[in-house]
């Protein structure tokens, strides 16, 4: 394993943690999961940790691979689904946080 694929890793899991978290607690203020297939799984940690979790354990494994191709666009792939993921878990997150301060 590179130190890029660590460090996308570890960006990954902050952000699952970020978006679970808050996902938790907005839940708890008594707002709605909105996502129709996260919300059978909004109410337990266990199960948004894995659900999420697989979804980017999945997401890493599939960069790895594609970033060792010898396409160019499978390589910029390989680097733009895990930023993705990153980006739109923070942004959740974010949202999230903006709605437990309300």
């Amino acid at each position: 394993m590179d130190l890029a694929t660590i460090t996308l890793s570890a960006l990954m899991l902050g952000a699952v943690a970020a978006d679970t978290e808050t996902t938790l607690t907005a839940r708890a203020r008594g707002y709605q999961e909105v996502n129709p297939v996260m919300r059978s799984f909004a109410d337990s940690r266990a199960g948004l940790y894995t659900v999420k979790g697989g979804v980017n354990l999945g997401v890493g494994v599939l960069s790895y691979r594609l970033r060792r191709s010898p396409r160019k666009h499978e390589r910029i792939l390989g680097w733009a689904l895990p930023v993705l993921s990153i980006g739109v878990q923070s942004w959740a997150a974010q949202h999230n946080s903006r709605l437990g301060v309300r």
